[in-house]
């Protein structure tokens, strides 16, 4: 339905402002508008992190790993089945069972698989571990990211930009994610792709993964600098200059 809603207001508009590459290429196919621009959504400024906060976060989970404590993993995404709540309690109970310590916050926004996704969570091996929420402030989100979340996770399969991933991002967060739709065009080059579907592969991506705090402090710097790109500064700019130009 969002498609086809996209398309028909593609195809009526002189002028066509895309959030990404990817989503351009999967609505330009059905309309003849060639008069558009790729314009990527901006971040809020409360989400960067500085370096010297990020740097102690740091520490502080490179001392969990080595102490063998909980890691706090979050995720943050509305209630549709392309967010792929299931499997990642799927992937979440395998880590269970491999005895790998967590907290996984969990923020389930309004959709309509909210309260099948919400069932599932509490008939699952994995509720005690879980800290959700169904609504949160923008300010609530930011100190759960900066305060109380050593690794985040995106694991949509579908996405127009993901301006959550760049929040996670901005705030200095190593990132496990899908590899789907425009996500790899925000994120960039990473080791830290899952395949969400495939549960046991997906866990010893995590397990080893943390092993290796080298790669992943480098991988959280990485993605910090990379959401500089991401302003509503630049994001307004370009799309006056396009409207009017």
């Amino acid at each position: 339905m969002l498609r086809k809603a996209l398309i028909f207001s593609a195809s009526k508009s002189t002028k066509v402002i895309y959030h990404s590459n990817d989503s351009k290429q999967i609505i330009q196919k059905f309309h003849k508008n060639n008069n558009c621009r790729v314009i990527p959504h901006g971040i809020d400024k409360i989400f960067f992190i500085d370096n010297l906060e990020q740097e102690k976060n740091l520490k502080k989970l490179e001392d969990k790993i080595i102490s063998n404590k909980r890691i706090s993993f979050t995720y943050i995404g509305s209630a549709f089945t392309y967010k792929n709540f299931l499997p990642l309690f799927n992937l979440f109970e395998q880590l269970n069972k491999k005895n790998f310590k967590f907290k996984l916050n969990l923020i389930i926004t309004d959709g309509p698989k909210k309260n099948m996704i919400i069932k599932k969570l509490n008939n699952s091996r994995i509720t005690e571990h879980v800290n959700l929420s169904e609504a949160m402030s923008k300010k609530d989100i930011m100190y759960l990211l900066h305060n109380n979340t050593d690794i985040f996770m995106f694991v949509s399969s579908q996405e127009t930009f993901g301006l959550i991933l760049a929040e996670g991002m901005a705030s200095g967060l190593p990132i496990f994610a899908t590899k789907f739709s425009c996500i790899p065009e925000v994120l960039g080059d990473s080791d830290f792709y899952l395949n969400i579907f495939n549960t046991e592969e997906a866990s010893i991506k995590i397990i080893n993964g943390l092993r290796n705090i080298q790669k992943i402090k480098e991988s959280a710097k990485n993605s910090r600098n990379r959401a500089e790109k991401f302003t509503w500064e630049k994001a307004a700019e370009l799309s006056w200059n396009f409207i009017f130009e």
